[in-house]
């Protein structure tokens, strides 16, 4: 059982934008190993696609089509679009297709033809990690959270109702298939994935606009407010209100609609569901410490915590490709 939930949760973990993925599509106790070149490279939200002619069992050419991680996350990672020329030999390491050869794969990472790696998925070897090099002056700018290859683990492991151990067990067997679509992740789980996001600091609200994978996805933290109003509408984001304790931005969310993965990785929410989140600068203005405390008596047995690092990263910018329908549902026609 340990095992199988190891690998389960390896499989979320690389699939950053679980509202595209049922956990039965790939074998995450195994890894395959494909060289080649690339003989097609579709640079797109909400998933890049590559496809590598390389050598089939019977020793003849074969096209094999890789799944990857979001614009965003790629460019996070240090992966360009001018980094994957037509023709240029590669090697990818992937989660084979549960339903055998020919079948899309799932990849881990890439090593490209110098010899360096680039991650495709989330916890993905990677050769050469960006750094945070230019200093901010506050808590505005661009930002990437550090990678966690044991982010879904994490999540999966606070502290839940019996309705939300139940939830999470029915998606990790892959009785339940997560909705597909181009559609932005809940909170908190759309802070803690790697995507570009940029802080905006006004007088009366904060704004921070998500590079989720082509979709808009943006909050309004309202500084002039001292509570929720009572006619809020719930919604995927809820309502925020923020106050600054000294250089720490402390963000208070509530009227979530329900969602499927609203506590996150195969957990849901309910209307119950709370957050509060803090933001600092670090001390060198490197780095921005991000803490969130969730809360949500249907699925959550106690309130659940998550820290992590984001990186100043004002080297990147928006991807400016919207989510493509048609890449988001190809998974389901494999």
């Amino acid at each position: 059982m340990l095992k199988f939930f190891a690998a389960a949760a390896a499989l979320l973990v690389s699939s950053l934008a679980l509202a595209h993925h049922s956990p039965s599509a790939y074998d995450t106790t195994r890894e395959v190993t494909i060289e080649g070149t690339l003989a097609k490279v579709e640079w797109a939200n909400p998933h890049i696609y590559l496809t590598l002619e390389t050598q089939g069992p019977n020793g003849l050419h074969v096209l094999q089509q890789v799944e990857s991680v979001s614009i965003s996350a790629a460019q996070a990672g240090g992966l360009t679009r001018d980094l994957l020329p037509l023709g240029s030999t590669v090697v990818v390491h992937a989660r084979p297709n549960r339903r055998g050869s020919g079948y899309t794969v799932l990849g881990s990472d890439i090593t490209m033809s110098d010899g360096t790696i680039y991650a495709l998925a989330g916890g993905g070897r990677i050769s050469r990690p960006p750094v945070a090099t230019v200093p901010a002056k506050s808590i505005a700018g661009n930002w990437t959270p550090e990678p966690n290859p044991r982010l879904a683990p994490t999540v999966m492991g606070w502290p839940l109702t019996d309705k939300g151990r139940e939830a999470l067990a029915a998606v990790l067997s892959g009785k339940v298939t997560l909705t597909a679509g181009c559609e932005a992740l809940p909170l908190p789980m759309l802070m803690q994935v790697p995507p570009m996001r940029a802080i905006e600091v006004g007088e009366d609200r904060v704004v921070i606009k998500i590079d989720a994978d082509g979709v808009d996805a943006t909050r309004t933290v309202h500084l002039d407010l001292a509570a929720h109003p009572a006619n809020v509408e719930p919604s995927l984001f809820g309502h925020s209100i923020g106050r600054w304790e000294g250089g720490t931005l402390v963000i208070d969310t509530a009227a979530f609609a329900p969602n499927q993965i609203g506590v996150g990785f195969g957990i849901p929410s309910g209307t119950g569901k709370h957050l509060v989140e803090r933001l600092t600068l670090a001390a060198d203005g490197l780095r921005l410490r991000y803490e969130l405390t969730v809360e949500d008596p249907e699925y959550l047995a106690a309130p659940a915590t998550y820290t992590t690092m984001w990186d100043h990263r004002p080297d990147l910018a928006f991807s400016g490709s919207a989510c493509d329908p048609q890449i988001s549902e190809r998974y389901r026609e494999e």
